[in-house]
């Protein structure tokens, strides 16, 4: 059948551009990715500078149990991002057996050697071990990844310099990209320890409204329907879709899974979800560059607290 040509009178063109497409322009969401390589190569130059300009040599120093591939992935790029900033990263390995008290021994030798400047415990630890009880044996002032209570705690309160490094890179991203996340409604997926927690406890802070929610719930779909902004941090690959999510949302996704036949993959099925989303982190190259680069930023904070 042949195509018929309609013929539209110019009345009719300028009625649809006038009065109709700033109503299509209205519902079409403009997607930004947040470049977390690009952010960390800024932060490295201007710590790198400050780094040089110390009188020693500095160490980090890097306690880690057993194998884990998402740990052995990050304990890499902090060595990687170490070594161009002239940072020495020490990594302790320990047995998969190892026990609490054994481990907590370990934390205390590192912490009190005098050559190393910060520490870092990998996580996740074996389930035998009291992750808590191993955290609390790094001292404050040393606590680059802000895990032990006392941290927290000086944290909350307001004293610290440093903030936990998923943390530090969120309001890295929210400064550089100058995002509006004020009086928008903030979903939190998943309560681990590196993400879930903290991102609470920066939302306290800032009188931020939002709702945590674990990875196993029912109301998943409808609870995180109702955030502008996501953070999750579950490491279940692409349990976010875009069916599941608003038109303008903004995604931290700080979910990490590793698989030989899809690489890293994130929480967050980044196809669907940024056709939807205002802004987002990509897996990898978003969150995790940013993080390791913050891990070093609170070494640098720690040291100039100390002198």
């Amino acid at each position: 059948m042949p195509r018929v040509a309609a013929r539209v009178s110019p009345e009719t063109r300028a009625f649809f551009i006038l009065e109709e497409f700033p109503k299509i322009a209205e519902t079409m969401v403009h997607m930004v990715i947040l470049d977390g390589k690009q952010l960390q190569q800024k932060l490295m130059e201007g710590m790198k500078t400050s780094y040089s300009k110390l009188p020693y040599s500095t160490h980090l120093g890097i306690v880690v149990v057993g194998d884990n591939a998402a740990s052995e992935l990050f304990i890499k790029k902090k060595i990687a991002f170490g070594k161009r900033i002239g940072v020495q990263v020490h990594v302790y390995r320990e047995a998969g057996d190892i026990s609490t008290v054994e481990l907590c021994k370990v934390v205390v030798r590192v912490a009190t050697d005098t050559a190393v400047q910060g520490m870092v415990v990998q996580l996740p630890l074996p389930e035998h071990i009291d992750t808590k009880e191993v955290l609390n044996s790094i001292p404050q002032e040393k606590d680059v990844d802000m895990l032990s209570a006392s941290a927290i705690k000086y944290y909350t309160q307001g004293g610290s310099v440093i903030a936990p490094p998923v943390i530090g890179a969120i309001e890295a991203f929210i400064k550089e990209y100058q995002l509006d996340v004020n009086k928008k409604h903030l979903v939190i997926i998943g309560e681990g320890k590196l993400v879930g927690r903290p991102a609470v406890l920066w939302a306290e802070k800032n009188n931020q409204e939002f709702t945590i929610i674990p990875e196993e719930t029912k109301k998943l779909s409808e609870i995180v329907m109702t955030g502008d902004i996501i953070i999750s941090g579950v490491g279940k690959a692409n349990m976010i879709t875009g069916d599941m999510v608003k038109d303008g949302v903004i995604i931290f996704d700080a979910g990490i899974s590793t698989g030989e036949s899809k690489g890293v993959t994130g929480d967050i099925d980044f196809d669907s979800v940024s056709k939807k989303a205002s802004f987002i982190t990509p897996v990898p190259g978003g969150i995790g560059p940013v993080t390791v680069a913050i891990i070093f930023q609170n070494l640098l904070k720690l040291i100039a607290q100390r002198q």
